[in-house]
């Protein structure tokens, strides 16, 4: 995720954060799911912008309308709901690049790959951010992982900034380091046991500090997911749209592939309140 902006970046993060929080606490799971249904479309459509050639601009829209199916049918709330979203997802992009796959001039297979990758990446894992909130408690769980990821990229952040001598994945993201991986994985496990002591009373705290651990972990991967991608296209930001920190892609990019497993580990009761 992009670093700097000072105090505009600050400002972006406290508005963008007490409007989550509204969100999240509105009651009201219709606007919850339309709110991540628009969020997911700008992520896709940063995505597919910065993938699409001047000569294809228009699969842009195909992208986001074939994108964002997993997170319309998660309106029923169910993770089958969302396996069948993602199915009529690939197949209209199936059909998308076999019909068009002349103008892609011999990298219709390279396209597709591409185009699937996001599809699956970011419409059908986002669509597990609206099946969390499905769930009992699930405005509270919600917090619970926001709250770990944001506090692991800050953490990874600050140590890796003031610590880091050793590189993590310098031909991925330059700035990453072995130090920042340590602190967001200790700053994410902190942040986990604490917001679970004030606001999950009753959940089992050690089993909240080690799922905290793997989600901080898988978090910081899914943020270097998104550098592979900006390194691929030869774009610093995927957008513009949050002054000091890019585009929505940028901001949620760590949650992505957390995202299910999250849903799965409450799904079957790995996390669970007695």
């Amino acid at each position: 995720a992009p670093r700097g902006g000072g105090v505009k970046r600050i400002i972006t993060a406290l508005i963008a954060g007490g409007l989550w929080l509204v969100v999240l606490f509105s009651h009201s799971f219709t606007l919850f799911w339309l709110t991540l249904t628009l969020l997911t479309a700008l992520a896709l459509y940063e995505y597919f912008a910065m993938l699409c050639s001047n000569s294809h601009k228009e699969d842009i829209v195909y992208g986001v309308l074939f994108g964002i199916i997993p997170c319309l049918a998660v309106f029923y709330k169910t993770p089958e709901s969302s396996a069948v979203g993602l199915l009529v997802s690939l197949l209209l992009l199936f059909g998308l690049i076999i019909f068009r796959y002349r103008s892609y001039n011999g990298q219709g297979f390279d396209t597709l790959c591409r185009y699937c990758f996001g599809n699956v990446f970011i419409g059908f894992f986002a669509s597990h951010i609206v099946l969390i909130m499905s769930k009992p408690n699930g405005p509270y769980w919600l917090l619970l992982l926001t709250g770990i990821t944001i506090a692991s990229d800050s953490a990874a952040y600050y140590i890796g900034s003031n610590f880091g001598k050793t590189k993590l994945c310098p031909s991925i993201s330059p700035g990453k380091t072995v130090a920042g991986l340590i602190g967001g994985i200790a700053g994410g496990a902190i942040a986990g046991v604490i917001i679970a002591y004030i606001f999950l009373p009753g959940s089992f705290l050690v089993t909240i500090g080690l799922i905290s651990i793997g989600i901080a972990t898988i978090s910081m991967g899914s943020d270097l997911i998104e550098s592979m991608i900006k390194r691929a296209t030869g774009i610093k930001d995927s957008g513009h749209i949050l002054p000091g920190h890019g585009g929505i892609l940028d901001r949620i990019d760590s949650l992505l592939a957390v995202a299910p497993v999250f849903f799965y580990l409450i799904h079957y009761g790995v996390l669970s309140i007695p």
